[in-house]
This record gives C-alpha cells, structure tokens and sequence, in this order.
C-alpha cells in the first residue's frame, strides 16, 4: 500500500487540507466506502495500478465494501497504468 504522492509536492499537505478538510467525521460522511449501500446504480471500478496519486488500495476498500453490500460492480485494473491511463 502506497501513499498518495500529493504529500510529497511543494503545497501539498495545504492543499489538501483546504480542498478535502481534515475532520476525520467529515471525511468519511464523504467517502463512498462507507455509504456504499447508498448505491443504487451500476458502477465500474477502473483505476491504474501504479496511480500514486490515488493509491490503488482505495478501490480494493471500494469493492470490498461493495462485495459487502452485495452490490454489483465491474472492475478494470490497469497494469502499468497511473493516474490518467489510455
């Protein structure tokens, strides 16, 4: 499991900061991992494997808590893809 690599850019941390929030209550009242049996539509879970900008265990929690909920999803993982793949 990596990291996302925003940390690691000049204003960074700031940013993320300002644009996410901090608030841990608030975070996860945001996150689709756990409001995932709020979902009511079809979905497709694609995401490149190297992506170190949003780090691939974050759609392995996705599905899990899809599978959880017995909700269906496709799933398309890109070998030696990051962040934008073609």
């Amino acid at each position: 499991m990596g990291l996302s690599d925003i940390p690691f850019q000049p204003g960074g941390d700031s940013y993320i900061e300002r644009a996410v929030g901090t608030d841990d209550s608030s975070l996860r009242a945001q996150s689709p991992v756990y409001h995932a049996d709020k979902i009511k539509v079809p979905i497709i879970i694609a995401h490149g494997e190297i992506d170190r900008r949003v780090p691939i265990f974050h759609a392995h929690d996705l599905r899990n808590a899809l599978d959880k909920e017995g909700i269906e999803y496709e799933w398309l993982i890109e070998s030696g893809e990051a962040h934008v793949f073609f």
